[in-house]
Protein backbone atom coordinates (compact mmCIF):
# COMPACT_ATOMS: atom_id res chain seq x y z
CA UNK A 1 0.00 0.00 0.00
CA UNK A 2 2.83 2.41 1.27
CA UNK A 3 4.62 1.79 -2.09
CA UNK A 4 2.11 2.57 -4.34
CA UNK A 5 0.97 5.78 -2.89
CA UNK A 6 5.00 6.29 -3.01
CA UNK A 7 4.50 5.63 -7.23
CA UNK A 8 1.69 8.04 -6.89
CA UNK A 9 3.46 11.08 -5.01
CA UNK A 10 6.72 10.71 -7.39
CA UNK A 11 4.57 10.51 -10.28
CA UNK A 12 2.74 14.23 -8.89
CA UNK A 13 5.89 15.88 -8.37
CA UNK A 14 7.66 14.69 -11.60
CA UNK A 15 4.49 15.84 -13.70
CA UNK A 16 4.16 19.41 -11.29
CA UNK A 17 7.48 20.13 -11.71
CA UNK A 18 7.32 19.38 -15.64
CA UNK A 19 5.20 22.24 -15.99
CA UNK A 20 5.96 25.76 -15.63
CA UNK A 21 2.36 26.81 -15.54
CA UNK A 22 -0.97 25.28 -15.52
CA UNK A 23 -4.27 26.29 -15.32
CA UNK A 24 -8.05 25.10 -16.55
CA UNK A 25 -12.06 25.31 -16.81
CA UNK A 26 -13.73 21.61 -15.90
CA UNK A 27 -16.91 21.10 -16.01
CA UNK A 28 -18.94 18.73 -13.67
CA UNK A 29 -22.43 17.41 -14.12
CA UNK A 30 -24.11 17.08 -11.23
CA UNK A 31 -26.97 14.38 -10.73
CA UNK A 32 -28.50 11.62 -8.22
CA UNK A 33 -26.89 8.29 -8.20
CA UNK A 34 -30.04 5.82 -9.30
CA UNK A 35 -28.98 3.10 -8.04
CA UNK A 36 -28.33 4.62 -4.59
CA UNK A 37 -31.41 6.16 -4.26
CA UNK A 38 -32.89 2.67 -5.42
CA UNK A 39 -31.22 1.36 -2.51
CA UNK A 40 -32.60 3.94 0.13
CA UNK A 41 -36.16 3.78 -1.23
CA UNK A 42 -35.59 -0.16 0.05
CA UNK A 43 -33.86 0.59 2.66
CA UNK A 44 -34.99 -0.36 6.48
CA UNK A 45 -34.17 3.56 7.97
CA UNK A 46 -36.58 4.96 5.18
CA UNK A 47 -39.35 2.60 6.53
CA UNK A 48 -38.77 3.91 9.89
CA UNK A 49 -39.03 7.51 8.99
CA UNK A 50 -41.59 9.36 10.26
CA UNK A 51 -44.14 9.46 7.65
CA UNK A 52 -44.03 13.71 6.88
CA UNK A 53 -40.11 13.22 7.15
CA UNK A 54 -40.30 10.75 4.68
CA UNK A 55 -42.51 12.27 1.94
CA UNK A 56 -40.34 15.39 2.40
CA UNK A 57 -37.45 13.28 1.36
CA UNK A 58 -39.10 11.81 -1.29
CA UNK A 59 -40.25 15.06 -3.00
CA UNK A 60 -37.00 16.20 -2.25
CA UNK A 61 -35.64 13.44 -4.59
CA UNK A 62 -38.15 13.55 -7.25
CA UNK A 63 -37.72 17.47 -7.79
CA UNK A 64 -34.33 17.37 -8.38
CA UNK A 65 -32.61 17.97 -11.89
CA UNK A 66 -29.56 17.18 -13.09
CA UNK A 67 -26.84 20.57 -12.66
CA UNK A 68 -23.68 21.75 -14.27
CA UNK A 69 -20.96 23.25 -11.93
CA UNK A 70 -17.76 25.21 -13.16
CA UNK A 71 -14.05 24.75 -11.50
CA UNK A 72 -11.61 27.53 -12.99
CA UNK A 73 -8.58 27.24 -11.35
CA UNK A 74 -4.82 27.93 -11.81
CA UNK A 75 -1.53 25.92 -9.85
CA UNK A 76 -2.63 27.92 -6.81
CA UNK A 77 -5.93 29.56 -6.43
CA UNK A 78 -9.12 27.39 -7.81
CA UNK A 79 -13.22 28.59 -7.59
CA UNK A 80 -16.24 26.44 -8.07
CA UNK A 81 -19.60 27.24 -8.37
CA UNK A 82 -23.02 26.39 -10.05
CA UNK A 83 -23.86 27.30 -13.77
CA UNK A 84 -26.50 29.76 -12.76
CA UNK A 85 -28.04 30.20 -16.06
CA UNK A 86 -29.07 26.53 -16.54
CA UNK A 87 -32.70 25.59 -16.82
CA UNK A 88 -34.21 24.08 -13.88
CA UNK A 89 -37.54 21.91 -14.55
CA UNK A 90 -38.12 21.23 -11.27
CA UNK A 91 -41.62 21.35 -10.29
CA UNK A 92 -41.85 23.02 -7.10
CA UNK A 93 -40.25 21.42 -3.92
CA UNK A 94 -36.27 21.34 -2.93
CA UNK A 95 -34.13 20.88 -5.31
CA UNK A 96 -31.90 18.01 -3.76
CA UNK A 97 -29.53 18.07 -6.57
CA UNK A 98 -29.22 21.98 -6.49
CA UNK A 99 -28.66 22.21 -3.05
CA UNK A 100 -25.77 19.69 -2.31
CA UNK A 101 -24.02 20.67 -5.06
CA UNK A 102 -23.91 24.47 -3.98
CA UNK A 103 -26.69 26.58 -4.54
CA UNK A 104 -25.81 29.87 -4.87
CA UNK A 105 -23.06 29.41 -2.91
CA UNK A 106 -19.09 30.30 -4.30
CA UNK A 107 -15.71 27.84 -2.92
CA UNK A 108 -12.40 29.08 -2.73
CA UNK A 109 -9.36 27.61 -1.99
CA UNK A 110 -5.66 28.16 -2.64
CA UNK A 111 -3.13 25.53 -2.23
CA UNK A 112 -0.34 27.76 -0.76
CA UNK A 113 -2.16 29.12 1.82
CA UNK A 114 -3.89 26.01 2.64
CA UNK A 115 -7.44 27.90 2.86
CA UNK A 116 -10.43 26.99 1.81
CA UNK A 117 -13.06 29.21 1.94
CA UNK A 118 -17.07 28.90 1.18
CA UNK A 119 -19.16 31.74 0.43
CA UNK A 120 -22.55 31.51 1.75
CA UNK A 121 -24.87 34.79 1.52
CA UNK A 122 -27.97 32.89 1.65
CA UNK A 123 -28.78 30.42 4.91
CA UNK A 124 -28.75 33.22 7.04
CA UNK A 125 -29.37 36.04 5.34
CA UNK A 126 -25.94 37.81 5.60
CA UNK A 127 -22.92 36.80 3.96
CA UNK A 128 -20.22 35.06 5.49
CA UNK A 129 -16.58 33.66 4.47
CA UNK A 130 -16.88 30.14 6.09
CA UNK A 131 -13.50 28.39 6.67
CA UNK A 132 -13.81 24.97 5.82
CA UNK A 133 -10.85 22.51 7.10
CA UNK A 134 -9.50 19.95 4.24
CA UNK A 135 -10.93 16.53 4.38
CA UNK A 136 -8.10 13.45 5.15
CA UNK A 137 -7.80 11.25 2.50
CA UNK A 138 -7.32 7.99 2.24
CA UNK A 139 -5.51 6.76 -0.92
CA UNK A 140 -6.73 3.35 -2.84
CA UNK A 141 -5.11 0.66 -5.33
CA UNK A 142 -8.12 1.30 -7.54
CA UNK A 143 -7.70 2.86 -10.84
CA UNK A 144 -9.93 3.39 -14.09
CA UNK A 145 -9.71 6.21 -17.17
CA UNK A 146 -12.00 8.98 -17.20
CA UNK A 147 -11.72 11.20 -20.38
CA UNK A 148 -8.71 9.58 -21.43
CA UNK A 149 -6.90 9.82 -17.91
CA UNK A 150 -5.51 7.70 -15.54
CA UNK A 151 -7.72 8.49 -12.29
CA UNK A 152 -7.14 6.86 -8.76
CA UNK A 153 -9.36 6.47 -6.35
CA UNK A 154 -9.15 8.41 -2.92
CA UNK A 155 -11.68 7.71 0.24
CA UNK A 156 -12.74 10.60 3.04
CA UNK A 157 -14.43 8.78 5.81
CA UNK A 158 -16.74 11.18 8.25
CA UNK A 159 -18.62 9.55 11.29
CA UNK A 160 -21.32 11.36 12.86
CA UNK A 161 -23.77 9.53 16.25
CA UNK A 162 -22.28 6.35 15.50
CA UNK A 163 -23.07 6.80 11.48
CA UNK A 164 -20.24 6.64 8.75
CA UNK A 165 -20.47 8.44 5.69
CA UNK A 166 -18.15 7.93 3.00
CA UNK A 167 -17.08 10.81 0.28
CA UNK A 168 -15.38 9.59 -2.86
CA UNK A 169 -13.37 10.70 -5.34
CA UNK A 170 -11.05 9.59 -8.77
CA UNK A 171 -8.36 11.94 -9.25
CA UNK A 172 -5.71 12.29 -11.91
CA UNK A 173 -1.95 13.12 -11.30
CA UNK A 174 -1.72 13.67 -15.12
CA UNK A 175 -3.46 17.03 -14.08
CA UNK A 176 -1.24 18.56 -11.29
CA UNK A 177 -3.34 20.36 -8.94
CA UNK A 178 -5.29 19.33 -5.88
CA UNK A 179 -8.65 20.92 -6.94
CA UNK A 180 -11.94 19.32 -7.07
CA UNK A 181 -15.61 20.36 -7.58
CA UNK A 182 -17.27 21.98 -4.77
CA UNK A 183 -13.72 22.59 -2.54
CA UNK A 184 -13.46 18.77 -2.49
CA UNK A 185 -9.48 19.26 -2.79
CA UNK A 186 -6.00 18.37 -0.93
CA UNK A 187 -5.73 15.41 -2.95
CA UNK A 188 -2.12 14.55 -5.61
CA UNK A 189 -4.37 15.60 -8.48
CA UNK A 190 -7.19 17.28 -10.09
CA UNK A 191 -10.77 15.62 -9.25
CA UNK A 192 -12.51 14.25 -11.65
CA UNK A 193 -15.15 12.27 -10.67
CA UNK A 194 -16.46 12.24 -6.98
CA UNK A 195 -19.57 11.27 -4.91
CA UNK A 196 -21.16 11.68 -1.63
CA UNK A 197 -24.20 9.86 -0.77
CA UNK A 198 -26.54 10.02 -3.33
CA UNK A 199 -24.96 12.95 -5.22
CA UNK A 200 -22.30 12.40 -7.90
CA UNK A 201 -20.16 14.45 -9.93
CA UNK A 202 -18.60 14.21 -13.31
CA UNK A 203 -15.98 15.96 -15.77
CA UNK A 204 -17.77 16.29 -18.45
CA UNK A 205 -15.77 19.30 -20.50
CA UNK A 206 -12.29 19.80 -19.53
CA UNK A 207 -10.08 22.47 -20.74
CA UNK A 208 -6.54 23.06 -19.73
CA UNK A 209 -4.35 25.72 -20.15
CA UNK A 210 -6.23 28.02 -22.58
CA UNK A 211 -5.41 31.08 -24.31
CA UNK A 212 -6.52 33.54 -21.92
CA UNK A 213 -5.13 33.98 -18.66
CA UNK A 214 -7.07 32.65 -16.33
CA UNK A 215 -8.05 34.89 -13.76
CA UNK A 216 -9.27 33.42 -10.24
CA UNK A 217 -11.37 35.63 -7.89
CA UNK A 218 -11.58 35.30 -4.48
CA UNK A 219 -14.51 36.18 -2.78
CA UNK A 220 -14.42 38.66 -0.08
CA UNK A 221 -17.78 39.70 0.81
CA UNK A 222 -18.66 38.61 4.32
CA UNK A 223 -17.43 38.01 7.97
CA UNK A 224 -14.62 35.32 8.66
CA UNK A 225 -15.98 32.56 10.22
CA UNK A 226 -15.56 28.73 11.03
CA UNK A 227 -17.49 26.03 10.01
CA UNK A 228 -18.21 24.77 13.69
CA UNK A 229 -19.04 28.64 14.24
CA UNK A 230 -21.48 28.63 10.84
CA UNK A 231 -22.98 25.40 11.85
CA UNK A 232 -23.47 26.40 15.50
CA UNK A 233 -25.50 29.90 14.47
CA UNK A 234 -27.50 27.50 11.94
CA UNK A 235 -28.60 25.45 14.34
CA UNK A 236 -29.67 28.50 16.99
CA UNK A 237 -31.76 30.06 14.03
CA UNK A 238 -33.52 26.77 12.73
CA UNK A 239 -33.93 24.58 16.02
CA UNK A 240 -35.71 21.54 14.41
CA UNK A 241 -32.89 20.56 12.45
CA UNK A 242 -30.67 19.56 15.95
CA UNK A 243 -32.90 16.13 14.74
Amino acid sequence: MKKVITIINLLFITTFFGQTAFSGIITYEIKINTLKTKNYQNSESRAKMDKKVRKTIDKMYASSTIEEGVLVFNQQESRYNLISNMKNDAKGGINLVKNEAGGSRVFYSNSLTKKNIEQDCEILGECFLVENPVLKWELKQKTKIIGGYLCYQAVSTKEYKGRKSYTVAWYTPQIPVNFGPKGYNGLPGLILELERGTIQYNAIKIKLNPKRRLTIKKPTKGKIISRAEFNNMFLKANPKFKN
